[in-house]
């Protein structure tokens, strides 16, 4: 019932524990309910992830016609999937603080857009040869930094997925799911390559580019109308008890009077911790 009261809430969701009752205040943990919304999270997710790990890869697979193609030697073709490696500690740290200041929804929606921008650049790069083949190796380079610099907020949101929307005794898979997307992702990129592009021919790749655009235009329209940054109501005890300690603490900390940090005990159960004031 609560469930289609709330604005953008799906309608199949059911109770997992009895408790506390949903209070009008904001501060105070609400009755725990879950949302049939949290399994296409997940699945709208799993596509971002597995898409952002199949352009990583894609002229690894290829890398002998892919250098005909742009004219240059394996290593500068290595140097495509190697981006993913050099922008990993600063993409991470955009993403943990994207995360935790702009939310689920705002971070995936960037994300998601990076993805596109990658597939995009790097199938538009094509249109430049055989004629500018460098120019062409530079533009591709320019869309795999882009790609690169997003993979970070997919591979450090499964546990944040799991832990907001889905129930103490689903945790797990849900985690297991959003992560294993991306070597699944991997092999996608490592097959779909080889089975488009079997020679140096501009039109097979330019095919095969676009197809992978295609899949990160789609991820990226279904995040803005899937992923949320939370359900309507905590899907657990310990995660109502989290948000209402976190309004909590910024709540005193914006008068001086000290904070509250949140754990989790054995059980499950949040406990608080006062801080002491400076």
């Amino acid at each position: 019932a609560a469930a289609s009261r709330e604005p953008g809430a799906w309608r199949s969701a059911r109770r997992v524990a009895p408790g506390m009752a949903a209070a009008a205040d904001t501060d105070k943990p609400q009755a725990p309910m879950v949302y049939a919304r949290r399994w296409a999270v997940v699945a709208v997710f799993c596509l971002l992830n597995s898409t952002n790990a199949a352009l990583w890869v894609t002229y690894a697979a290829i890398s002998t016609p892919a250098g005909d193609l742009f004219q240059v030697d394996a290593g500068l073709i290595n140097a495509l999937s190697l981006t993913y490696m050099f922008a990993y500690l600063p993409g991470t740290l955009l993403a943990a603080w994207s995360l935790d200041r702009l939310g689920l929804r705002a971070t995936m929606a960037v994300a998601g857009a990076g993805n596109l921008v990658c597939g995009v650049v790097r199938a538009l790069a094509v249109l430049l040869l055989p004629g500018s083949p460098m120019v062409a190796w530079g533009i591709t380079l320019a869309g795999q930094c882009v790609g690169a610099l997003v993979q970070p907020a997919f591979t450090n949101a499964p546990a944040k997925i799991a832990g907001v929307w889905f129930p103490k005794q689903e945790r797990d898979l849900a985690t297991v799911l959003a992560a294993m997307s991306n070597p699944l992702g991997n092999a996608i990129g490592m097959f779909l390559p080889t089975l488009m592009v079997s020679s140096a021919n501009a039109g097979d790749m330019g095919a095969m580019l676009w197809t992978e655009a295609g899949a990160a235009a789609l991820g990226a329209v279904l995040t803005l109308l899937v992923i949320r940054d939370a359900p309507p109501t905590p899907a657990s005890l310990s995660s109502g008890a989290r948000s209402a300690l976190r309004a909590q603490s910024v709540r005193r900390a914006a008068t001086g009077k000290g904070g509250y940090f949140d754990d989790e005990d054995d059980s499950g159960h949040s406990r608080e911790t006062a801080s002491a004031p400076p």
